[in-house]
């Protein structure tokens, strides 16, 4: 584990699936590149509306998955979409919504779920 630079986060990465998922989007005409990752995002995280927060900005970065509580009082967030879009909902999670405390995110690379819209569990 790194610890990020100017900051208390503490991050770890776990690699399982190495190829990128492969994307149709029709209005294209061709596949895209999509990562598929599941976070889990430690600190002051329920009860500070993250799920609601992280949703409206997954849906802002075209995201698909799911928020959701863990009983250990973290969030696990799973994500699926563009490369660039997995990145950027990576970064807000270090923050999240202002109420929040984040001390901890983690990545874990996973194989494509083909997923439809964002939703709060």
């Amino acid at each position: 584990m790194a610890a990020w630079p100017n900051s208390s986060l503490v991050r770890s990465r776990t690699r399982i699936w190495s190829r990128p998922c492969p994307l149709h989007d029709p209005e294209k005409g061709a596949e895209q590149i999509v990562d598929c990752a599941r976070f889990h995002v430690s600190g002051r995280v329920q009860g500070v509306f993250f799920r609601a927060s992280t949703r409206a900005q997954a849906m802002r970065l075209d995201i698909r998955g799911y928020a959701r509580n863990l009983p250990d009082g973290r969030v696990e967030v799973l994500a699926e979409g563009k490369p660039e879009s997995i990145s950027e909902l990576e970064l807000w999670l270090q923050r999240g919504p202002e109420a929040a405390r984040v001390t901890g995110v983690e990545r874990e690379d996973i194989e494509e779920q083909s997923l439809t819209g964002f939703v709060v569990r």
